[in-house]
């Protein structure tokens, strides 16, 4: 019987440690499916498999050039930029509500 989620792991270059970190499968569980003690359902044996095609074409792209970390940096200070004016714009409604409430009385 083969056991397409332990072949697609070793093909892609993966060790059930980065699974589990990746993917937060615990190791037991990936251990389970790869000796055939357990069976994942047919949509999460092809889930599973994709995700380790992504990661290994994530993994072989940044260690070609490593434009990653500098597009996640980018992100994560454009998202840190969103929510701080998204903080701002609360704060200057809050403060707009308040005179105007003031100035009701």
């Amino acid at each position: 019987m083969e056991n397409r989620i332990k072949e697609a792991r070793k093909h892609f270059g993966l060790t059930q440690q980065q699974v589990k970190d990746l993917l937060g499968i615990p190791t037991r569980t990936q251990q389970g499916w790869e000796n055939g003690e357990r069976k994942p359902a047919p949509w999460m044996e092809e889930m599973v498999i994709r995700e380790y095609e992504r990661i290994s074409k994530t993994k072989k792209a940044r260690t070609n050039n490593r434009p990653g970390i500098i597009i996640v940096s980018f992100n994560l200070v454009l998202i840190c930029g969103v929510v701080l004016l998204l903080y701002r714009l609360t704060f200057y409604i809050q403060i707009q509500q308040q005179f105007s409430f003031a100035a009701d009385l």
